[in-house]
């Protein structure tokens, strides 16, 4: 028998031993791994960190030029746009209050005029026409002030270019009736010891867009509001905005179909028919129908119930001013430094 057999503790203390070199091999395999996993993560932070050192905190040369670039063309466009919009408005021209006046009675008589000669009727009574003034009854008598006249004038003009509408050759002469025109008024046509405008915009500046307002009511025809109303957007001459537009039939109700001693339903003003003629019956001649004496007048044509009515039409309109484009400052150029 062999001597480390007959040793016990020989025999347990080698396999403590080689239990022990098995757990130390494992541990030492599974740290060895966490290594390589941890060195993987320590150079990739490596790299990222040296990729972002790398990068300029900045845009480069090129990137600027073409910001810089780009907002040049966008401010041309604007200027241009802006350019085009201030063409499509008439300009404000210093004027005199006293000339102004007689700036306002000249346009007055020129459009009352015009539309006696087309046949156009002003208000709801015959007697309005004599107090028509184009909405500037104030300086009948009176002028404006002196920082209202020239503003009070471009606004006189846009006007006209409405009123011209109303008399164009297109529209069927003798339908049309102006029952209203009023305006908005200036902050200027108030005396200087009136409060300031509140929506003014600090340091007494002008805004990129200042609007003033006038409204027409009048009653036409359908066909002579589209005309009248494809006019206003269309014109050249100013660029008018319409904010609201208020329409409804002149009568509404509907005319009666049927009156008192009227059992056919026909319409108004229709004669009543011919009695028919009494049919022949076997023996007994027919009852002749004598014609009609010469000279007698023709039996009157129908009319129409519906489709010959006006309409009223309410008209809000803006008149727009555009401020001239800012003059803005070139890029910086750079020195040689």
């Amino acid at each position: 028998m062999s001597k480390f057999a007959e040793n016990k503790f020989m025999i347990g203390f080698g396999a403590v031993t080689l239990a022990g070199a098995g757990t130390l091999a494992y541990l030492t395999y599974q740290a060895s791994d966490k290594y390589e996993e941890s060195l993987k993560t320590l150079n990739a932070a490596q790299s990222e960190l040296s990729f972002v050192q790398r990068r300029q905190p900045v845009p480069s040369e090129a990137a600027l030029r073409g910001l810089v670039t780009q907002n040049q063309e966008i401010r041309k466009k604007l200027d241009d746009l802006q350019q085009d919009f201030k063409g499509r408005v008439l300009p404000v021209v210093p004027i005199g209050k006293e000339a102004f006046q007689v700036q306002l009675r000249d346009s007055v008589a020129r459009v009352v005029a015009s539309f006696t000669e087309r046949g156009v009727t002003l208000g709801k009574d015959p007697k309005d026409k004599d107090t028509f003034y184009l909405g500037y009854k104030e300086y009948q008598d009176k002028p404006p002030e002196d920082a209202a006249a020239p503003l009070l004038a471009r606004q006189l003009k846009a006007i006209t270019l409405v009123m011209d509408l109303l008399t164009d050759p297109s529209l069927q002469a003798g339908q049309l009736n102006l029952i209203d025109l009023k305006r908005e008024r200036f902050t200027e046509e108030r005396s200087r010891s009136a409060a300031p405008d509140p929506s003014a915009p600090p340091g007494g500046g002008r805004r990129l867009v200042e609007k003033t307002g006038f409204s027409i009511k009048f009653l036409a025809s359908d066909d002579a509001f589209r005309k009248i109303l494809n006019g206003i957007v269309a014109n050249r001459n100013q660029l008018f905005i319409i904010r609201r537009i208020t329409v409804q039939n002149e009568h509404l109700n509907s005319p009666q179909r049927s009156v008192p001693g009227n059992p056919g339903n026909l319409p108004p003003g229709t004669p009543p028919p011919e009695p028919a003629p009494t049919p022949a019956t076997p023996g007994t001649p027919g009852t002749p129908t004598s014609p009609a004496p010469p000279g007698s007048p023709p039996a009157k044509s129908r009319e129409y119930i519906f489709g010959k009515e006006r309409v009223e039409a309410t008209i809000d309109i803006e008149v727009l001013d555009f401020a001239e484009p800012e003059k803005r400052p070139g890029p910086a150029k750079k020195g040689p430094g």
